[in-house]
């Protein structure tokens, strides 16, 4: 186990393009281009369900994707916070394809009083706000027949598909029925694709998916959720879609993106390399729906992944200088505070490095970074559970040196200081 670094963001080649299905006026997904976090990509006010789309202009190999957001994410509240930061109940989708980008997600409604009907005997409790910020629509079945929750689509010819919903039980246990029961043509007939109900478990969310290929174009077809349930309980239903599966798409999630309020990075180290040249972002951010209403993301990373053969030293120094300002009066000694912001620094050597490393990746590093462009480094990415503190974006202080320390070893010492 070893630390990863990524001194290459295909964001910052010429050719890439970027857009996304919300973005505020002057603050577009262009901006994540930006090395500075504070440009930011913003999305409208009560978008907190975003796609990012991009296109890198070519096929690259892509080893570690990360999002970052600015420390003032959101604008800062009366205690000098940020009201932006993502929480860990939040969630990310990365789709990665070298053939096609994937298609965007087409949202179906779950509420019976905004476009989704009901089966006669399913009757609906009402809204619900989840743990996390999601807002749901609850309801309960009494039969196993005519009991549903239907969302319209629209399906094409010789398509896959996947239809995904959100739940949650908010009272009972049973199992009867699915969770998901999406229609379809199979080129003789209408089909079912379903998920039982014993896939929803007995507490807390569940992002469920079911997937088919409709052979037959079809324009009166129903994606059913929570359907011939008969007396199970009551069950939350919100954020559900249907989204065309493309060939060759490496679906990395959805998951908890490891947010951890005040440091406000996702970082997301891939098992193995992939070739894509277009990427595709899904971000639920539930937690911000109330306050700020929005989501402020200030730098994209996609890029290969360099783990050196042996991790760094031990020594390493990790570091979070405050940049505030006291002045103290010669006369009162009152003390005046200019609030600033913090700014993390880590320190670490790589004492062992192979001659390969010292001769061919680390001349290669230097010359495309030197203390101009930044670097990711995530000290421990086989820890999901610390990436969210440890990640960071940043700049070196100054362009290491490689030391022949003996026949076998050489080494390098790194000093990154992170980009706000």
């Amino acid at each position: 186990m070893t630390c990863l670094l990524s001194f290459t963001n295909w964001l910052d080649k010429a050719g890439v393009s970027l857009s996304a299905s919300s973005e505020a006026a002057q603050l577009s997904a262009a901006n994540l281009r930006e090395p500075s976090l504070r440009a930011r990509w913003r999305t409208i006010a009560g978008v907190v369900t975003p796609s990012l789309a991009v296109d890198l202009g070519q096929a690259r190999e892509v080893g570690v994707l990360a999002l970052a957001q600015p420390q003032d994410a959101g604008g800062i509240d009366a205690d000098g916070d940020a009201r932006g930061w993502m929480a860990s109940t939040d969630t990310v989708r990365h789709r990665l394809s070298a053939a096609a980008m994937p298609a965007p997600m087409v949202a179906l409604s779950t509420d019976s009083n905004a476009g989704a009907t009901l089966g006669a005997n399913t009757t609906r409790v009402g809204p619900v706000e989840i743990a996390g910020g999601a807002l749901a629509t609850a309801y309960t079945s009494s039969s196993t027949s005519n009991s549903f929750v239907r969302a319209p689509v629209v399906l094409a010819a010789n398509t896959q598909y996947r239809v995904s919903v959100s739940a949650q039980r908010i009272s009972g246990t049973g199992t009867t029925g699915n969770i998901i029961s999406a229609q379809f043509h199979n080129g003789t007939g209408a089909a079912n694709a379903t998920l039982s109900m014993s896939a929803l478990p007995a507490s807390g969310p569940a992002r469920l998916s079911v997937t088919f290929t409709n052979v037959t174009a079809q324009a009166g077809y129903g994606a059913f959720f929570f359907a011939d349930t008969g007396n199970v309980g009551q069950v939350a239903l919100w954020d559900a879609t249907i989204e065309v599966v493309a060939a060759g798409d490496t679906d990395l999630g959805p998951a908890s993106g490891g947010w951890v309020p005040g440091f406000g990075i996702h970082a997301l180290p891939l098992s193995a390399p992939v070739s894509a040249r277009y990427w595709r972002t899904d971000l639920r951010g539930c937690s911000k729906r109330v306050e700020p209403g929005f989501l402020d993301i200030g730098r994209a990373w996609i890029g290969p992944a360099w783990r050196p053969s042996r991790n760094f030293a031990y020594g390493g120094v990790s570091s979070a200088p405050d940049s505030s300002r006291v002045q103290i009066n010669p006369r009162s000694l009152l003390e005046t505070v200019d609030v600033g912001a913090f700014q993390r620094v880590v320190r670490f050597d790589l004492a062992s490095l192979s001659r390969d490393e010292a001769e061919a990746v680390l001349p290669d590093f230097r010359r495309a970074v030197g203390t101009r462009k930044q670097v990711l480094f995530i000290p421990y990415p086989d820890s999901p559970d610390t990436i969210g503190r440890q990640a960071i974006i940043g700049r070196l202080a100054q362009v290491p040196a490689i030391t022949h320390e003996n026949f076998a070893f050489h080494s390098a010492a790194f000093e990154l200081r992170e980009t706000v």
